[in-house]
């Protein structure tokens, strides 16, 4: 796996490409519902993450693949009305190609015009920079995507 980017200084987000296996690719977008971080497949794409941030899996951190087409407003992963205030740091990675779906693109706060689309690509950011917020815009098709929510880990001085 091939660290890609980070974005701008002091700004953390994280890019990761040709995550996983096509196989597996295809076995989680087969899959939508939330995911046990036991999974094996999961677990591979935990430990990119947790190269670059501490990151403590237990509850309330949670992730689940989705094949919403709604797409969001524009929001931080704290929740629009701060329902996930223990959310630190988020990943996402599109399970279906762009070839597969219009419109879908995920789009952050420092580069508003510039449409993501991150198929087999994990994007991993902290909530703490206003720079990431993001949204989704809706879309039409199959897109289904990987989205993960974790608490800090207690390395990072977020917890205690």
């Amino acid at each position: 796996m091939l660290v890609f980017a980070a974005w701008a200084a002091r700004l953390f987000r994280e890019h990761f490409t040709s995550v996983l296996k096509t196989e597996d690719v295809q076995r989680l977008a087969g899959d939508v519902d939330y995911c046990d971080f036991s999974d094996v497949i999961i677990r591979n794409i935990v430990e990119l993450v947790e190269a670059v941030v501490p990151v403590d899996l237990s509850e309330p951190s949670y992730c689940r693949v989705s094949d919403s087409n709604t797409g969001t407003v524009w929001h931080d992963d704290h929740g629009t009305k701060k329902h996930m205030s223990w959310c630190d740091y988020s990943a996402s990675m599109l399970l279906t190609p762009s070839s597969d779906f219009t419109g879908g693109g995920l789009y952050f706060d420092d580069a508003p015009d510039l449409a993501i689309h991150h198929f087999n690509e994990l994007i991993v950011w902290s909530n703490d920079d206003v720079r990431n917020r993001h949204y989704v815009a809706k879309s039409r098709g199959s897109r289904i995507v990987l989205l993960m929510f974790f608490q800090g880990g207690k390395t990072d001085g977020r917890r205690d």
